[in-house]
């Protein structure tokens, strides 16, 4: 392995301290984002994700809901909340595409966060999406979409896919990389099997393994430590900040993702 394109940071040693000095101080220029997510039974996902959006300083953040989920907000709806059209079963119907693509193409970046349920339906919307130009993210159950066809994902432009560490294994295993990433690899092993993988695909991958995030992209990887009191798992948290690092630095993705990474 090439040890100048694996980059290890921790808490006290980051690698990227100018991106935190150098972000825009201007609300206006803190770039919009777009959160798309939750069916009737659950908001969890989008409500998580635009939470942590505005702690890590986005300039304007928006979440699209099916209009199901109206329940949970009563006469209290945040003006950034909009609601879409429902599948039956109460996540996202088809009619739903136009006005997401209108939105998307108004926003700095879109965030797939999660809780879409497995109504094939919002599957097949949730696939359209990403024929979409710009910056998106997706995370949580947004991937299980895709497992047929991971390369949609794997081969877009412009795309950050959060993974729990099954789903890295399940995308691997789908995408036909002739090495499997097993559950018991070591942490060197398991970075240039990535850097591997990376180098044939289009997207950022972002996943953790034991105490690490990991962030690779074109061969290039960033391990970040894990703090022993951080909730590691909460992807809808970790896919949100990356998602509003990455819009305020467009040409620095792998920088900025993996300082998102310590400023949870």
């Amino acid at each position: 392995m090439d040890d100048t394109s694996w980059s290890k940071q921790t808490s006290d040693k980051p690698l990227f301290d100018d991106l935190v000095w150098s972000r825009p101080i201007n609300k206006k220029h803190r770039g919009s984002l777009l959160i798309v997510g939750g069916n009737q039974f659950s908001i969890n996902a989008p409500s998580a994700a635009f939470g942590e959006a505005l702690k890590q300083g986005v300039g304007s953040v928006t979440a699209l809901l099916p209009d199901k989920t109206a329940k949970y907000f009563g006469s209290s709806k945040p003006p950034e909340v909009k609601f879409v059209s429902s599948s039956l079963s109460g996540s996202f119907g088809q009619e739903a595409f136009e006005p997401i693509k209108s939105y998307s193409q108004s926003s700095t970046a879109t965030l797939l966060a999660g809780d879409f349920g497995k109504n094939s339906e919002t599957h097949i919307l949730i696939e359209k999406l990403a024929t979409l130009t710009g910056r998106q993210v997706y995370c949580h159950d947004s991937l299980e979409c895709f497992i047929k066809n991971p390369e949609l994902l794997l081969d877009r432009d412009n795309t950050l896919l959060v993974f729990s560490y099954v789903q890295l294994q399940k995308y691997v295993i789908a995408s036909g990389f002739d090495k499997p990433i097993t559950s018991d690899i070591n942490l060197v092993n398991l970075v240039e099997l990535l850097q591997q993988f990376s180098r044939q695909h289009k997207c950022i991958l972002l996943t953790r393994h034991g105490g690490y995030y990991l962030v690779v992209t074109n061969g290039v990887a960033v391990s970040t430590k894990i703090e022993a009191d951080k909730d590691a798992n909460n992807w809808f948290l970790v896919a949100a900040a990356a998602a509003v690092w990455w819009l305020q630095n467009p040409t620095k993705a792998l920088q900025a993702i993996s300082a998102s990474l310590l400023q949870l």
